[in-house]
């Protein structure tokens, strides 16, 4: 079953994610825009909910905080929306989430108006950062192109095994359990995941690791336990 660490092993976006968030915190220098992509989906969505939290100030978030989550999406309405400014928090946040406008042939917008958001992607005020999800990517594509020269994108591939066994653990150690490292990224692989035959994510993973922890007594899973669980 093969499985790989992230690609030219640089650190995980997951991991990236929070240093930026905290220099950005510091230093007040927020990207105008991102774009979060990738397979692990989990990942994606954890990220943006943690740039939420720390950019969005909750008692004006109704009007420091625009998603677009439904396409077909009005590339004039997402700029009118990054052209507000914020009330109380650190940057205006407009996200458009889970959309196809990044693929090869989107189905969200025509032509004529993704070359309009992509032309505004340099005009993005410093008050603002627009952030976009997307499934699939074209890099070809002019948007995409606008995005990376203009702010930050990240590609959330499947975790290296040290970062994975990390990630596992925290959810043991949550349910009172524990398990060695090893064993840990052997059940995970056995789970099938970064498998590239299969479309199994940290979403799957989650949800067989709690079959673990529900199926062993002890504060301690053996091997042998994650194995018949999984």
């Amino acid at each position: 079953m093969a499985y790989s660490k992230n690609q030219n092993n640089q650190e995980h976006p997951s991991k990236t994610i929070v240093k930026m968030v905290g220099a950005a915190r510091q230093s007040g220098a927020w990207p105008k825009v991102m774009l979060l992509h990738g397979k692990e989906d989990f990942l994606v969505g954890w990220s943006k909910k943690y740039i939420k939290e720390n950019l969005i100030e909750p008692a004006t978030s109704m009007l420091d905080l625009s998603t677009f989550s439904e396409g077909p999406f009005d590339p004039y309405e997402i700029i009118a929306a990054c052209e507000t400014v914020p009330l109380m928090s650190a940057r205006k946040l407009v996200i458009v989430e889970g959309s196809d406008i990044f693929a090869l042939s989107p189905k969200d917008m025509n032509a004529s108006a993704l070359a309009e958001l992509a032309s505004y992607i340099p005009n993005i005020p410093e008050s603002t950062m627009l952030l976009f999800t997307a499934d699939k990517v074209n890099k070809t594509k002019a948007l995409y192109k606008a995005v990376a020269r203009c702010g930050l994108i990240y590609d959330f591939t499947p975790l290296d095994d040290a970062t994975l066994s990390g990630w596992m653990a925290k959810r043991l150690r949550a349910a009172g359990k524990a398990a060695s490292p090893r064993d840990l990224t052997d059940f995970a692989r056995s789970c099938g995941y970064a498998d590239p035959e299969r479309a199994y994510t940290l979403h799957n993973l989650e949800n067989d690791l709690k079959k673990a922890i529900a199926s062993c007594d002890g504060p301690v899973l053996s091997r042998e336990e994650l194995m018949q669980a999984g």
